[in-house]
């Protein structure tokens, strides 16, 4: 995992980045070696157990959040929470993400071959930023999700003790049963 002493911090508010919808892709950029139409093949076309094996081998994470623009404000820290965010802070989840390229891509889910390209290829729309792009130091990172007070994702924090929600028919996983259904190597 990636040494935690240096801490880079970006701040999506301070971008022009927005998704209006609840589902969120986070990734490389070099999507672990495969190619836009192979990506897209396994995240919008395939199965169940396509979508897990990538996830499990740190590839990418699709999550859908209980309300749309969930991330659009976030901060992404690489490295350690200071105190105060610490003291703040909710974890909901905690994962694992790939990062060979040194480039961490965040994109809204649209469910279209075309975003995905435009994003992996830095191809911008004029009045629409639907992805943002991050320089950082190759490596596989831990990624944890947090929240803070009163936000959305609170919803799905393991500590409301909720039950699952069902998994969403076109490829996001909803956050209460993420770690558990990823774990799970019984795909058959």
């Amino acid at each position: 995992m990636a040494d935690s002493a240096n801490r880079l911090c970006f701040d999506l508010d301070c971008n022009p980045f927005f998704c209006d919808g609840p589902a969120y892709l986070i990734m490389s950029r070099s999507l672990g070696g495969m190619s836009v139409e192979e990506f897209c093949q396994a995240h919008y076309r395939g199965n169940l157990r396509d979508r897990k094996v990538l996830v499990r081998q740190g590839i990418y994470l699709p999550l859908l959040f209980d309300g749309d623009c969930m991330l659009d404000n976030a901060l992404i820290v690489f490295g350690e929470l200071t105190p105060e965010e610490a003291s703040q802070a909710v974890k909901a989840f905690t994962w694992k993400l790939n990062i060979p390229c040194g480039q961490l891509l965040i994109c809204c889910e649209g469910q279209d071959d075309e975003e995905i390209r435009n994003a992996v290829q830095n191809v911008r729309r004029e009045h629409l930023a639907l992805f943002e792009i991050f320089d950082v130091p190759p490596d596989e990172y831990l990624v944890e999700l947090y929240a803070t007070p009163p936000h959305f994702i609170l919803r799905f924090s393991p500590l409301t003790e909720q039950p699952p929600m069902p998994e969403m028919e076109y490829g996001c996983f909803e956050l209460p049963t993420l770690g558990d259904f990823f774990e799970d190597e019984d795909d058959e």
